[in-house]
């Protein structure tokens, strides 16, 4: 965690400024295309012109040491020469020295001791994380887990009425065991006893939980008479999916089912399909059994409503969805799974499927081998799966600056892994542009950054508004340095807290992840009324506004799904925000 400082004793004012990302979306195809066309092959000086970051001061006019309270400040914490020397030049220190567990044994001492405070944003930030973290653990616990439970108990149970129906159609045995050996590794992952309905699927069963086991990616022919790379170290359980055994094979089951992928189109590589029509095809019939089976049963409405909580807190799955699905079986015109057995329904199919904004993946999360010499790049493939992995703009942002999206001067970049930076530049950090340079002149993706960042500021308001995910990065799109900031105190107009900001930003998107691992503790509360001598609150009033906007939409999202409890968090937090 960040250290906290208690050097803090500046008059601050508050100052009107707005993100300029928060005006009505004005993007259209033709117009984006055109930006595209206009900005190939940018490098990191252009990159800058576009958006420019503006001077930021060394350092600061006045005396800082001057201030009200800051001999007794340096005097109890022993400031060091290089803080004080920091302190002078900046009008403000952050101690790696003087670090705590949290910000609220931080505020305690300064209470006991009668010292400033200074309420950052940091620490408002982290209070969210906690607060989120604990309550989605409690969503999960309370219900999705059981619903989930009983959602595949009903599914399995399904199966002898699709072997009763489509038991003796060729083509389709070995899709009817696919699907029994789906549910059993889904329900076994979750922590159910149960065995396959198809006591000859053990073979295939067993070895599959030993991979997902080895936490080791390793080819398996998935559904498929071709074997595909999966990445099975996805299974290792982490962040609070490790605070007791029913969270861990919760989180196992959802990588399952959120990460297998039941393709209805190959994926490309190197211009090449690197699954066969038959393979697609098989999982093609796959999908449809599994959703005859969520229907048959019962389950839809169940499934239904736990999407709707995962979509709430984070957004919309990144894949052909159940409801997906139904569409294209209205708009191909079939009735039953085993349709697809004709290869005619199955090309009708794909050509119905290719007109649907659904089809594509716009995130690569799957590992393929290609060749930096190919012209080609990775096609993502159209795919099932029952809860898919949501989209989230950060992750489009760290997908589309690597390779093999990079391309300069017509020839593929191998910049394998992204950097931080880029997400706040595509956030709209304007000063992160300048920290990238290095990076940008040696890979050349400054005309992937433009567009990414043309896309993100072309979001309105609706956007940061959706998901709960997508309010929290907007109270952090708020910290990005405005272009005047000649209003801001002095120590505010440095490079050095813009800087720090930086960190803030970072910081809170590195927690964000964390808590959506899969798709927050109470938050810092005290017993008594604290008082202190002198409080400063950070003067960023769009923050404050992104917050209460963030609120906002966990009471109205979380009183939708039914769940009181986090409903009156949110209502305190609107209430101080």
């Amino acid at each position: 965690m960040k250290a906290l400082s208690a050097c803090a004793f500046f008059i601050f004012v508050a100052l009107p400024f707005e993100s300029s990302a928060q005006s009505p979306s004005s993007f259209t195809v033709d117009a984006y295309r055109q930006f595209l066309s206009t900005h190939q092959n940018l490098d990191a000086s252009g990159l800058r012109a576009l958006h420019e970051a503006g001077i930021f001061t060394a350092t600061v006019s006045y005396n800082p040491s001057e201030g009200q309270y800051y001999d007794t400040i340096s005097s109890y914490y022993s400031l060091t020469s290089d803080e004080r020397s920091l302190f002078q030049s900046h009008g403000f220190v952050v101690s790696e020295r003087l670090t705590y567990e949290s910000f609220g044994q931080a505020l305690v001492e300064l209470f006991h001791r009668d010292l400033p405070v200074f309420v950052s944003t940091d620490a408002i930030l982290h209070s969210m994380h906690m607060s989120y973290d604990v309550i989605l653990k409690n969503v999960e616990v309370d219900y999705l887990i059981p619903t989930i439970d009983s959602l595949l108990l009903h599914m399995h149970a399904y199966l002898p009425t699709l072997q009763s129906a489509y038991g003796n159609t060729p083509g389709m045995r070995l899709s009817l065991r696919d699907v029994d050996v789906y549910l059993t590794v889904a329900r076994t992952l979750l922590g159910t006893t149960c065995q396959p309905y198809y006591s000859e699927n053990w073979s295939t069963v067993n070895p599959l939980l030993a991979s997902i086991g080895s936490l080791t990616p390793s080819q398996y022919p998935l559904f498929s008479y071709e074997a595909r790379t999966i990445d099975f170290s996805q299974f290792k359980v982490r962040g609070h999916y490790t605070d007791s055994e029913a969270l861990g094979n919760y989180f196992r089951a959802m990588i399952w089912m959120g990460r297998t992928e039941l393709y209805l189109t190959s994926p490309e590589v190197d211009g090449k399909p690197v699954q066969s029509d038959s393979s697609v095809q098989r999982q093609m019939i796959d999908s449809y059994l599994l959703l005859e089976a969520l229907e048959g049963s019962g389950q839809l409405e169940r499934l239904v409503r736990a999407d709707n909580i995962i979509r709430h807190f984070v957004g919309e799955s990144d894949n052909v969805t159940y409801d997906d699905l139904r569409t294209m079986r209205s708009l191909t015109g079939f009735v039953s799974a085993d349709e697809m057995t004709d290869t005619a329904m199955v090309r009708r199919f794909q050509q119905t499927l290719t007109d649907q904004s659904f089809a594509g993946q716009r995130i690569l999360s799957q590992i393929f081998i290609t060749d930096p010499m190919s012209p080609d790049q990775i096609q993502t493939p159209s795919a099932f799966m029952i809860f898919g992995q949501r989209f989230v703009i950060d992750s489009y942002v760290t997908a589309s600056v690597v390779y093999d999206r990079i391309v300069y001067n017509g020839l593929k970049v191998t910049r394998m892994l992204p950097s931080t930076l880029d997400i706040l530049f595509a956030l709209g950090n304007d000063g992160a542009a300048q920290l990238l340079e290095p990076e940008l002149n040696e890979y050349h993706y400054g005309s992937n950054l433009a567009a990414l960042r043309y896309l993100v500021d072309s979001y309105d308001q609706s956007f940061w508004t959706s998901t709960l995910y997508n309010a929290w990065l907007q109270s952090i799109r708020t910290l990005n340095p405005p272009a005047d900031r000649s209003q801001f105190p002095a120590f505010m107009r440095t490079a050095a807290w813009w800087q720090q900001k930086m960190n803030t930003q970072l910081a809170s998107w590195a927690e964000l992840r964390h808590d959506n691992l899969l798709y927050a503790k109470q938050s810092y509360s005290g017993g008594i009324v604290c008082s202190f001598p002198e409080s400063y609150v950070e003067p960023i009033p769009a923050f404050y506004r992104a917050v209460k906007a963030y609120a906002e939409e966990g009471i109205t999202k979380l009183q939708h799904l039914g769940f009181a409890g986090p409903v009156d968090y949110f209502r305190r937090l609107y209430g101080v925000a």
